[in-house]
């Protein structure tokens, strides 16, 4: 309702923020997908045994992460693999099956 969300990011190694930039576009738009009346940021912060840093960076632009997506294409783990084993997976109802369980 008009507020503002952040995605939060938790990360203790040290790799450097800009690596984790369209990670966290993906999560912003995911937040944004599901909560549209609300501004989104996104955030790493970054822990260690003596501190915790946020930091916010510069958001990836949504044309290159529209590009970044469509570049991606898709992964052999998005292929459904459907046998006797859908009757008792924790995704059951997810898109994967979906359109198997309506025929089967």
């Amino acid at each position: 309702s008009g507020g503002r969300l952040v995605v939060i990011d938790y990360k203790t190694g040290r790799t450097e923020d800009e690596h984790y930039t369209l990670q966290l576009a993906l999560y912003r738009r995911v937040a944004e997908m599901r909560y549209p009346s609300e501004t989104v940021a996104s955030a790493i912060l970054r822990l260690t045994p003596q501190s915790a840093l946020m930091s916010f960076g510069l958001p990836m632009p949504d044309t290159e992460l529209d590009r970044a997506v469509a570049e991606a294409g898709s992964f052999e783990s998005d292929v459904p693999n459907v046998g006797a084993w859908c009757a008792t997976c924790a995704y059951r109802a997810s898109p994967c099956t979906a359109p198997f369980a309506q025929a089967g």
